[in-house]
């Protein structure tokens, strides 16, 4: 009964020209839908692309998983750099930016995943690339800001310098800049083995005009 009131309700009117029935516009059907039911996002309605792929198709644990394994080659590499550069002298500080670049694609990866692609319900091939391109570029930086807070609050007692921090900054960017190739393959090591193989659902089918 309820089918075949919506089949009802979605039924569109009668054209008044060369006679028979003529299609009602999509925004009309999803303006129908959404006082049935939850409003439809346009990207569940679409068909997609080669290199697209919805939100609500994706396993996330396992997405999850392949973001973290394929960051882990650029972060170890960034951490035997700050290896060579503090110790023995900075244990401290070298314990604090390997934790800070451990936990750095971990913040970002699920804040883009879980907020930014579900709200947007699709991510493309292009997202994994610029998602990791970017988390690999400000590892470094980051990694440094919070090395140079931490180590100084914990042995000082003072607030870190702002003179060391922009004297910093800009050789860690520089390394961010020479790790860009691992972070390029990383969003690729996600595209292939993470959101590709997912399985594509069918969009819902809309009322047609003669059903």
């Amino acid at each position: 009964m309820r089918r075949e009131r919506l089949r009802r309700r979605y039924r569109p009117r009668r054209s008044s020209g060369a006679g028979g029935f003529s299609r009602a516009p999509r925004s009309v059907y999803i303006s129908r839908m959404s006082r049935v039911g939850k409003r439809p996002k346009i990207s569940d309605l679409t068909e997609l692309g080669p290199y697209q792929r919805r939100w609500t198709d994706l396993p996330k644990i396992w997405v999850f998983l392949v973001l973290i394994l394929g960051q882990l080659p650029p972060t170890a590499l960034y951490c035997l750099f700050l290896f060579t550069l503090y110790f023995p002298y900075r244990v401290q500080a070298l314990e604090t930016g390997s934790a800070m670049a451990a936990f750095w694609p971990l913040l970002v990866g699920a804040a883009y995943l879980f907020i930014v692609t579900r709200s947007r319900g699709i991510i493309t091939r292009i997202d994994c690339l610029l998602l990791n391109i970017v988390i690999t570029a400000t590892m470094p930086v980051i990694s440094f800001v919070a090395m140079v807070s931490l180590d100084d609050l914990q042995w000082t007692g003072d607030r870190p310098s702002i003179e060391t921090i922009f004297n910093g900054v800009p050789i860690f960017l520089i390394v961010g800049i020479l790790l860009l190739p691992l972070g390029a393959l990383s969003g690729w090591a996600l595209w292939v083995f993470g959101i590709g193989p997912a399985k594509l659902s069918p969009p819902p089918i809309l009322p047609d005009a003669f059903d």
